[in-house]
């Protein structure tokens, strides 16, 4: 059973890694969810001055520490929420990518196991077991970005429809690889 996990994890793992290499590296699609500021290179400078260190940011401010002040012009004020790193990010930095290998090794690997537990052995019940999986963390993980934080929904949905390719292609390779033998009583 701990082989099955294992090989399960690698191999989904990597399949999952290879397509959002592609998704992300390759295919131009993400590119157009971006909006671009007009003057980029002001806006840097503002950023750069107004933080103090890298981490996540939201304008207007939540959680004011005075109780008493009036936040009721808030509501109004364009809702901005970033991640804001001042070192930059160099993307031949190999970190990057062992840290996203081991994101998908680990889900895969939980999925795996999950695998091991469903009562359905056939090879397609296999596939679409893990594609629900991968339906249901593009809806818990991209939902409430779009209805808390404004998201686009071209974001949005292409960030579900990156997940919903990614893990049905490693559900093919993980339906192969990991099956729940059948006991007879």
């Amino acid at each position: 059973m701990a082989k099955q996990i294992i090989k399960g994890a690698f191999l989904g793992g990597l399949v999952s890694f290879i397509w959002v290499m592609i998704s992300w590296g390759v295919l131009p699609w993400h590119k157009h969810t971006f909006n671009q500021f007009h003057h980029e290179e002001f806006v840097g400078w503002v950023l750069k001055e107004n933080t103090t260190k890298s981490g996540m940011y939201v304008y207007p401010y939540i959680g004011s520490a005075d109780k008493n002040e009036d936040e009721s012009h808030k509501h109004k004020e364009p809702l901005i929420l970033a991640s804001i790193n001042l070192d930059g990010m160099d993307p031949a930095n190999p970190r990057l990518y062992i840290v996203s290998f081991l994101t998908q090794f680990v889900a895969a690997g939980l999925i795996s196991i999950l695998l091991l537990m469903v009562r359905k052995t056939s090879y397609f019940s296999r596939v679409c077991f893990v594609t629900i999986a991968g339906i249901f963390a593009a809806i818990v993980s991209n939902i409430p970005l779009w209805n808390w934080w404004g998201f686009s929904s071209c974001y949005v949905i292409l960030g579900m429809l990156d997940l919903l390719i990614g893990w049905f292609l490693a559900g093919l390779v993980l339906a192969a690889v990991v099956k729940r033998k059948v006991v007879s009583e």
